[in-house]
């Protein structure tokens, strides 16, 4: 767990997760910056946002970042269950 763009590369780095949870809003890189960055250094890995945001430029940019997954906060956990299972 993390609250920064920076610590969830370093510890990305370290762990190689399979799965990442994003919020798209982070104080020092977006979570659509985050997303590419660990698209490039774990490769195949299921990257699922989490976000109050919608609308078409947000849909837009979740697809050009790489993004497989969106689930709408409040999330709900039997969703975020399923989609990491």
């Amino acid at each position: 767990w993390c609250l920064d763009g920076v610590t969830a590369l370093a510890m990305a780095a370290e762990f190689r997760p399979t799965a990442c949870l994003l919020d798209l809003n982070m104080p020092d890189m977006d979570g659509y910056d985050l997303a590419v960055r660990l698209r490039t250094l774990l490769g195949p890995v299921a990257l699922i946002a989490v976000s109050a945001a919608d609308g078409h430029e947000h849909d837009r940019r979740l697809g050009a970042a790489g993004l497989d997954h969106l689930v709408r906060k409040p999330a709900d956990p039997a969703q975020l269950i399923q989609l990491l299972d």
